[in-house]
């Protein structure tokens, strides 16, 4: 008994955090949080996610700026869809409309990891029945940790490149900073890596009940009479 409410406490605290990771996950990846630029010549912050960009103009009532004409008060935020622009040469100046190869990557990479993730947690009601659900579980929570690791560190090379850290507007510089979306998306690959440690631990115990099972089993018809 001991055993098996080990095992499915352990499973079922690996299915939260891995729930957890995929819905953080998700919100970062439909977002448009993952960088930003605060323009003082537009007054407003340019958000760029994943694949969605999003202009956000200052409140009048903070701006310390020049003064506003009349018009400027009608700036609304705005946002709309990015595609991907195969084989163009890529920067942050350019990429309000268009995502490239190392964005592509990045996404493909997170989809897997929350695809693989989710399976992960369907296999669990497998682990209870069977030491091979079990491991697709653990496996697939793996597969996903790794994605996302990946995806994130994609993410990460690519905005350091020199290129990327600076946007040029109308001859200023303007930094390129890491926005909230970034920041959610390492830790949903933590969390998901989290639950993949903890569902080793599910895992030894199922296959430890199972061993011994069938040692009992074993031993039983051994000892029947012949």
């Amino acid at each position: 008994m001991g055993l098996a409410t080990g095992r499915n406490a352990a499973l079922i605290v690996s299915c939260i955090v891995a729930l957890i990771a995929v819905i953080l996950m998700a919100i970062a990846f439909f977002s448009y949080g993952f960088r930003e630029v605060h323009d003082t010549q537009k007054r407003g912050t340019k958000e760029y996610g994943l694949i969605r960009f999003c202009y956000v103009p200052d409140p009048p009532t903070y701006y310390n700026g020049p003064p506003m004409r009349p018009e400027d008060y009608s700036l609304k935020k705005v946002c709309h869809m990015r595609t991907y622009a195969p084989g163009v040469q890529y920067n942050i100046g350019n990429s309000r409309d268009h995502f490239g190869d190392f964005e592509l990557a990045t996404i493909i990479l997170l989809v897997c990891a929350m695809v693989a993730t989710v399976f992960g947690v369907g296999c669990s009601i497998c682990t209870i029945f069977t030491a091979f659900g079990a491991l697709a579980h653990s496996t697939l929570l793996l597969t996903g940790a790794v994605s996302a690791l990946a995806g994130f560190l994609v993410y990460t090379y690519f905005s350091e490149l020199k290129e990327n850290q600076i946007d040029v507007v109308s001859g200023y510089q303007f930094n390129v900073y890491y926005s909230w979306a970034y920041y959610m998306t390492g830790a949903a690959a933590a969390l998901i890596m989290s639950a993949f440690l903890i569902s080793l631990f599910s895992s030894s115990l199922t296959l430890v009940r199972r061993g011994r099972a069938k040692h009992h089993h074993t031993k039983t018809v051994s000892t029947l009479p012949v």
